[in-house]
Parts: structure tokens; sequence; C-alpha cells
């Protein structure tokens, strides 16, 4: 029988938020190793599977950054890639940015996103109502 799931609505843009900057957590950070896979296995894929416009977007201008780099672009070539890559990734984030999405984890990998937020979840938002709306949300979904 297949644990329930714990679900947490999050606005799109925020989800993506808390993917990346737990994506960015450097290993010696982690308590455990299990606490690394659970995160890997688990976490990163739920929310992952809900913001993959997000994703894949940054996937696309890494590559570039890094083709850029090799190929040494001209300064000039390389201004105009990030003004357009600005601009898709604002106008995406007007267009969808604020829709719910529903990340759902059972409750090891909640309790490893628990932990986690509650560590770094105050880094990871500019402003304090963005960060109180995740917390609550994760909150919401541990109760």
């Amino acid at each position: 029988m297949s644990e329930e799931k714990k679900e947490i609505k999050l606005k799109r843009i925020n989800a993506w938020v808390v993917y990346d900057n737990l994506r960015a957590i450097p290993p010696k950070e982690f308590d455990s190793v299990g606490q690394i896979k659970t995160l890997m296995n688990n976490v990163l894929p739920a929310f992952k599977g809900k913001i993959k416009e997000h994703v894949e977007m940054m996937m696309d201008f890494r590559a570039f950054n890094e083709k850029a780099i090799e190929d040494k672009m001209p300064r000039k070539d390389l201004e105009k890639k990030v003004e357009e890559v600005n601009r898709v990734w604002s106008t995406y984030n007007k267009e969808h940015g604020k829709e719910v999405v529903t990340v759902s984890l059972d409750k090891e990998a909640l309790g490893v996103l628990v932990v986690l937020f509650n560590k770094y979840g105050n880094k990871m938002f500019n402003t304090i109502e963005e960060f109180i709306e995740v917390e609550e949300a994760i909150s919401k979904a541990g109760e």
C-alpha cells in the first residue's frame, strides 16, 4: 500500500525558486547522505514536474552561456542574447508565474523539504511576503 502524499500548493514562480535553490545546496551542507538522496530522488523531481518550462528555459540559457564563454562570443552578441532571454523569462513569468501548481510529496520527502526550507528558505526570496507564502504552504501540507 502506497503512502499518502502531502500536497503543497504554490505559485509556479515560487516553485521554481524553491527548486533552483534546493538544487544548488552544496553536499557538505546536508545532515546525511539519506537527506541528499531524498532530495535528489523525490523532492526535486516532484518540483521539476510542475515547472518544466522554467527548467527548460534555464537549461537552454546555461548551455548558451557555456557556449558563449567557450566560443568567446563578442560582448554585443552576448548582451543581445541576454536581453532576449530576460524578455522571454519575464513574459513567461507574467503569463504563468502566478498559476498555482500542486507538488505532491510523501512524508519523508516533505520532512526533508521542511528541514532544508527552515535552514535556507530565508535566503531564497526577495520579499518576506514571498517567503511567508511558501512557508505557510509547506506548513499546511504537513498538517
